[in-house]
């Protein structure tokens, strides 16, 4: 609270960039371990409760500037879908829209 009136806009961008990379690495790194734990067929999944506006929210967040900086508008038409709440692993899922969106983004 004390450092906000220092921080401007260009700033904020810089933040959520830094920000948006850290989680699009995390989730590389994530997918890298799941095939591992394919291959030895030791792969787990935790099960919970999670609203699909959350998922694809933190999905577009991650992947926004990446859309800007190619000058494409990543939009999501809200539905009556983002609104359910389902039973699955949240990773799993988020790395599916990543991928889907990431090659949207790359072969827009």
């Amino acid at each position: 609270e004390i450092l906000e009136p220092l921080i401007d806009k260009r700033g904020v961008t810089y933040y959520t960039l830094a920000k948006c990379c850290s989680n699009l690495m995390l989730f590389l790194v994530k997918d890298i371990l799941d095939y591992s734990q394919i291959e030895s067929q030791s792969l787990i999944l935790n099960k919970a409760p999670v609203q699909m506006h959350q998922l694809t929210d933190e999905c577009m967040s991650v992947l926004g500037f990446k859309a800007q900086e190619k000058g494409i508008s990543l939009t999501l038409t809200p539905s009556d879908a983002n609104h359910l709440t389902i039973v699955t692993d949240a990773n799993r899922v988020k790395q599916i829209i990543i991928n889907l969106l990431s090659n949207a983004i790359k072969y827009t």
